[in-house]
């Protein structure tokens, strides 16, 4: 980091060189590697990490920085915590803050900020520093460790007894302490930051005992503690309150009531909305009797099924549940199956067919059942819910056709699902035609014989008469004639 690099470059035609760019000032060709900027501190009190709690104290916070551009203008600025709290330090219900701007001359460097505040009220208190760097208004670098010694500046409790309290939950305010001396009983509430603080007490043994109160019930109550409070210093006397516990236990069954093992649940708070396991307060699974159990503070708690087994159904609804003392028994918690109902069925009757051979394909191609289809539809239990399956006949029943594959999904529900396979009849063969018979041959008609028409007949049949006549008489002429004629 920090460093520049300038590009040198040379050109060539075949193996001659016939121009060259090596100009080491040339900033067109430099490329300047910069240093991410960063930022530490050291925060004192007139050079030490303690202060007095007595008026008004100066907190002097040395930022030192890296990698900065000189010449540049930046912004630091900076804020008090509360160690305790992890939030804003509050000084008469106001934060207290600082900030400079600063031209550095170097990239490396120093910079200081002041914090004025009055430490009269903050016996006790842990103070840590907080920066955040800016450049034109944006964020460049940043120092937030609560945990930084270097940050951190702690006002000194003054002469008398300062109880510390802390809770699994972070909860601080409000709680109640009985403090008990010679001729001394005096109650305490907890301030915001879980302290309280009492001056003027007498030198001598003193006993500290939690209060129980409504804001106890889900704690447990840690034991009263004697100390000896001095004149020439503060005594301070911490306290924890662990969240009490309760135990949910529940059990899975599938079918007939059977254990289920291996099936997720999740603890979920009271309000929540989304149920995945990056959500859940704890996930465990059931053991192989189907039992499961969460340990769980006192309150209100939501119980849901994340993930069970293939072929089963997963809850719809979340179980709410409150946690007191002893344990809670949820009810039995039973997984439905899916059921898929698979009909062959005749395409002319819409009846069951028997007979034909039938195979079940999951979604990654596998073989699940072989069976042979009855009078009543098939009944496959626990497929897992998804697409993809496969219906096929591989043999059709005597007079049917093979039917195609019925592609279908398996939906999430626990109401019976039907496939159904349709057959056709095959096609009747058609019959061969007869031969057909040979004819009878027919009888050869007699020659006709004409008749003479008798008298007293139509006028038609005189006309025909004297026709007839008249050609014999021409046929007579004709046959002389010819006859005639040979002899010549």
């Amino acid at each position: 980091t920090g460093k520049a690099v300038v590009v040198f470059e040379t050109l060539f035609q075949g193996e001659t060189e016939i121009a060259s760019h090596e100009d080491i000032e040339d900033e067109g060709q430099t490329v300047t590697f910069t240093e991410t900027p960063k930022i530490g501190t050291t925060a004192t009190v007139d050079g030490q990490h303690t202060a007095a709690p007595s008026g008004e104290v100066t907190i002097v916070d040395v930022v030192a920085y890296s990698g900065l551009t000189p010449g540049e203008t930046y912004k630091v600025s900076g804020i008090l915590m509360d160690k305790a709290t992890g939030e804003p330090l509050l000084v008469d219900g106001a934060e207290v803050t600082a900030e400079v701007e600063f031209t550095p001359e170097a990239a490396d460097g120093t910079v200081e900020l002041t914090y004025t505040l009055d430490a009269s009220a903050l016996a006790g208190t842990t103070i840590v520093v907080f920066e955040t760097l800016y450049s034109d208004g944006v964020e460049i670098a940043a120092h937030a460790d609560i945990n930084d010694e270097s940050q951190t500046v702690t006002i000194n409790p003054k002469c008398g007894l300062l109880i510390q309290k802390t809770s699994e939950d972070g909860v601080l305010e409000g709680f109640t302490f009985l403090v008990e001396g010679e001729n001394y009983s005096e109650s305490f509430t907890t301030d915001g930051a879980g302290k309280i603080y009492i001056e003027g007490l007498a030198p001598g043994e003193y006993t500290i005992t939690e209060q129980e109160s409504g804001l106890t019930a889900r704690y447990e109550i840690p034991a009263g503690q004697t100390v000896e409070v001095t004149a020439d210093q503060a005594t301070t006397v911490e306290f924890y309150n662990a969240l009490l516990r309760g135990k949910i236990t529940g059990h899975k069954t599938g079918a007939e009531q059977a254990p289920l093992a291996g099936v997720t649940f999740g603890l979920f708070s009271a309000e929540a909305a989304e149920f995945t396991a990056e959500n859940a307060l704890a996930t465990t699974e059931t053991d192989s009797n189907g039992a499961f159990s969460f340990e769980a503070p006192y309150g209100s708690f939501q119980v849901m099924e994340l993930a069970t087994l293939p072929g089963y159904l997963t809850m719809k609804e979340p179980i709410a549940v409150e946690v007191n003392a002893g344990s809670v028994e949820l009810d039995p918690i039973a997984n439905n199956q899916t059921i898929v109902h698979i009909s062959k069925v005749d395409a002319e009757t819409g009846e069951e067919l028997p007979g034909a051979t039938l195979e079940l394909y999951g979604p990654d191609g596998t073989l699940i059942e072989t069976w042979e289809s009855a009078d009543i539809p098939h009944v496959i239990t626990g497929l897992p819910v998804g697409e993809g399956y496969v219906l096929k006949e591989t043999a059709a029943p005597e007079g049917y056709q093979l039917a195609e594959d019925i592609p279908f999904a398996v939906e999430e529900t626990s109401e019976i699902q039907f496939v159904g396979m349709v057959d056709e009849p095959s096609p009747e063969e058609p019959e061969e035609p007869d031969e057909p018979e040979t004819p009878d041959q027919p009888d050869t008609p007699d020659e006709p014989t004409p008749t003479v028409p008798q008298t007293g007949g139509s006028r038609m049949a005189l006309w025909v008469g004297a026709l007839f006549i008249l050609a014999l008489g021409g046929l007579g002429i004709t046959l002389i004639l010819l006859k005639k004629q040979n002899k010549l």
